[in-house]
């Protein structure tokens, strides 16, 4: 799914065979700033057999769609055969989860930072070793 205008259009939607590969869409360039937020959706299940129960998994991801004019942002990869631009959806079982950071938050922490690199340092009070008396 993509975000247009505060509202999610789907971009794909039916089975996919496990370790398999699919074509979803192609798009030009003119079309990449409606892609900078998406969502991937999906049930992990398997047809016909037993399986060990797997929660839905829902993951939103913000693109940088500048990223696909900077060949060095391109890599090689299991998945296709050119080099490509990857986003993890799922990685060791759980969901991949971006960390957002506002801009107040990150000025906030710096400020938090420098206030702790103005103090002057604790001094230590060193005591000197008492001396065993030899008997």
């Amino acid at each position: 799914m993509s975000r247009e205008n505060n509202s999610w259009k789907s971009r794909y939607s039916g089975s996919v065979e496990p370790n398999t590969k699919i074509f979803i869409e192609e798009f030009d360039k003119f079309e990449l700033n409606n892609l900078e937020k998406v969502c991937v959706q999906f049930i992990a299940f398997k047809h016909n057999k037993q399986f060990r129960f797997k929660n839905p998994c829902s993951v939103e991801l913000r693109i940088d769609t500048v990223k696909f004019y900077k060949l060095h942002c391109f890599r090689e990869n299991d998945y296709f055969e050119d080099d490509a631009l990857i986003y993890y959806v799922m990685q060791d079982d759980l969901p991949v989860k971006e960390i957002l950071v506002s801009a107040g938050d990150l000025e906030r922490i710096v400020k938090e930072k420098e206030q702790i690199e103005k103090r002057p340092p604790k001094r230590q009070r060193i005591e000197k070793k008492k001396k065993k008396s030899r008997n």
